[in-house]
Formats: C-alpha cells, structure tokens, sequence
C-alpha cells in the first residue's frame, strides 16, 4: 500500500512538473491615431482561464482607462478598424463588462495611468488559445480612445479604435514574459477545424534584409475541403531566390526575425522541398524575386494539401536572404509577419495567371520572363484536375488514338 502511495506520488509530481500551457502574444500595430506602442501577453496555465496582460504607451495623456475587446477577424486587408464584430462564440448577443455576463470578445476596461498601460492583467473564462471553437489565435484585440460604461453596457465602448494586434502563438524564449514557474510545452493554436479559413500574413522587412525596404502579402485559402492556395506578392527582394517558409510561432517581438521560431512541423516531418510528402508543414520551397520590368514585384502560387489554412493561422510566415535547396533553408530571415484571420471570401492577391510559377527556383530569378518563354504551368501537391494529372491524361489519349490508326 505504501509503495503505491509513494507511485502516485511521483506520478504526481511527474505531471506537475511538465504540465503544458497556452502562450500567445499580441504586438499592437500604430494606426494614424493614438501613438500606440507595446504588446498584450496571453497566458492560461490551466486550459481554462485566460490572462492577459497590458503593456503599451499612447499620446492619450489624460485617459485614466482604455476599452478593450477582441474582435472577429485579426486583420482586414481594405480596411484597418473594420475587423468584425466583437467575438462571440455563445452568441450572447449583449454588450457587456466582465463583472457581468457579456459576450467572449468583451474585455472591459484597462486603467492606465497618464495615457499610459503597465502589467494590466484580465482575466476571462470563455475565449481560449488552444485547440477549440473559442480559440482567439488569429483574431484581433482592439484598444479603445474611450472606455465602457459598465452602468449601461448596451452602450458597447465609448470612442474610437486607436490601435490593434493580432493574436498568434507566443514564443515564451522571446517576448520577455517570466517563465520562471511555466512547465511542459506550449501547445497554443487555432481552431483547427475553422471551416472555410482564410489566413493572410503582411510581411515586412527585418533588421537583416539583404534588399530594399520589404513589404508585402501572402493568403492561404481553401480550395476545397482538402486543398488549400498559397499565393504571393511581395516587392523588395533582392532579385535572386529567397526560402520561404511558415514558422511556429506568429511572435514579432523581435526585428530579426528570430522570435518566430523555427519551422511549423510535426513529428516525424524533415525538411525538403516541395512536394516531399514528409516536409515540414511550414516548408514552400523559395520565392523567386523579379526585376524592375515585373515592377519590382516577385510572386507565387502553390496549391497543397499537406496542411490547411486553419493550422498556419496564427503563426509566422517568413521569407529568407537566400534559396532553399531542401537542406540549407535560406540563412537569415529578411521580413517576417503573423498569419491572421480574415473574413473576405472573395479576396485575392491578383496574380498574373501567365506567370510561371517555381517553387524550387532552378534558375535562382527570373527577369521579366513570362509564360510565353517559359511554359506556364500551376505547381501543386498532384491537386485532382490540376495539370500535373490532366496535361499526362491527354496525352496518353492522344498516344492511343495514334496507335490505334497505325
């Protein structure tokens, strides 16, 4: 009997000792108003309640508290303040603070101090940053010029939206928050089961861009429910081929691009380059960059079903100084940006349909040459209908014909 006593007890400790975690961080982005600088840190220890934590600075400098929320969508690419309604899952459908009863999204207000936000922690039981339908990796959190009026919550927030984050999976190593008493690993996600996702990542320059100024978009939607299209554009590239690549973690505290970890992958997966079936799920092969005749301007367009648009959601995507070539990855990383949910079906990147798309880069860039040089075709993990099966099928109809009359 003691010996079991002493086995449960270990066990116990054992468990204790590598509990996992949700970590995920939020870097606010300065809209035209407001001056707003810092960060939100995403903590839930027990898979059940959610902190987060306000650090920031503005130019509101007699504001004594901000209103808070998170909204439907992490970014809108037409529109920086529209970013959906207020999250609700449980459809509340009632503006509320969180003394009450008030929809997922409603944070409530945020006391500040000279215009000013230090370790301003809230605590919230219904959204979550891990694998679930309530999961707000992803989505946005929205900082208010006014607060709420908890009196008469129907009001909703009082002001207008000054600055905004999108939420993805934190890099603990990273973004300064104390870990000290964090076990286990951090299993922080989107809902992997998000029907219809679109995820779109802006990408910017790092501190070690071997080019210009880099700035551009990259959109993963579904296709079907198999299928996803990865599609590009991105101006700034030094004109050579540069890896390209999804990484673990939509964590930007950093401007070297380190703070996204490595590569988003599951067990078992190496790195290689497309179509590898056992790639690393963050492995796209290279993005060839184009010359000032394709208006400095690069491009690209794969079509997968080696991972889905709900999974990237959330973390980093990453374009490098160099080509991959299925063992070196690209060395350092020169723009870096988090994947975020947004709502547009219909949105695209206008992708010029003449345009050959290589995804391994043989010629390392290409300068202004079009299909018609080039022989266009679409690249894809073997996508029923897509040329990779059609163009083989045709022919060995036409090869039979022939034979036939002979």
């Amino acid at each position: 009997m003691r010996l079991l006593s002493v086995l449960l007890f270990l066990i116990s400790i054992i468990s204790i000792a590598k509990a996992d975690y949700q970590y995920a961080f939020c870097k606010f982005n300065e809209l035209s108003i407001g001056g707003v600088e810092g960060f939100a840190h995403l903590l839930s220890e027990d898979g059940v309640t959610l902190n987060i934590t306000f650090d920031f600075t503005t130019s509101y400098v007699q504001n004594t508290q901000f209103a808070a929320q998170i909204l439907t969508y992490g970014y809108n690419p037409s529109s920086m303040t529209n970013l959906g309604a207020v999250f609700d899952p449980t459809n509340v459908n009632v503006a509320g603070c969180p003394s009450g009863t008030p929809r997922a999204g409603d944070i409530g207000n945020i006391a500040a101090n000279g215009g000013n936000v230090t370790a301003q922690t809230i605590t919230l039981t219904i959204p979550n940053i891990k694998d679930n339908a309530n999961s707000i990796i992803g989505r946005s959190i929205a900082i208010y010029s006014g607060g709420y009026d908890c009196s008469n919550p129907s009001k909703s927030v009082i002001g207008d939206m000054i600055s905004f984050c999108t939420v993805g999976v934190g890099n603990i190593d990273y973004s300064g928050f104390n870990k000290t008493k964090l076990t286990g690993v951090n299993t922080a996600s989107s809902y992997s089961q998000l029907q219809n996702a679109i995820g779109l990542a802006m990408v910017y320059n790092t501190t070690i861009t071997k080019g210009d100024y880099i700035e551009g978009r990259v959109l993963f939607k579904a296709i079907n429910s198999s299928f996803i299209q990865v599609s590009a554009k991105v101006s700034g590239l030094s004109y050579q081929a540069h890896g390209f690549h999804v990484h673990q973690f939509g964590d930007t505290s950093t401007v070297d691009g380190n703070s996204i970890g490595g590569h988003y992958l599951a067990a078992g997966q190496s790195h290689a380059l497309p179509p590898n079936s056992t790639r690393h799920y963050g492995d796209f092969g290279n993005f060839c960059a184009f010359s000032q005749d394709m208006m400095d301007t690069g491009y690209y367009y794969y079509e997968t079903d080696h991972v889905t648009a709900a999974l990237v959601i959330g973390r980093g995507m990453a374009v490098h100084n160099f080509t991959d070539d299925g063992i070196v990855v690209g060395g350092a990383r020169c723009s870096q940006g988090v994947i975020a949910l947004i709502a547009d079906q219909d949105f695209s990147l206008n992708i010029p349909t003449d345009w050959k798309w290589d995804i391994i880069c043989k010629n390392g860039s290409y300068y202004g040459d079009i299909a018609g040089s080039m022989n266009s075709q679409s690249y894809s993990d073997n996508m029923p209908g897509s040329s990779s099966n059609i163009v083989p099928f045709f022919a060995l109809i036409i090869f039979s014909i022939i034979f036939a009359l002979l």
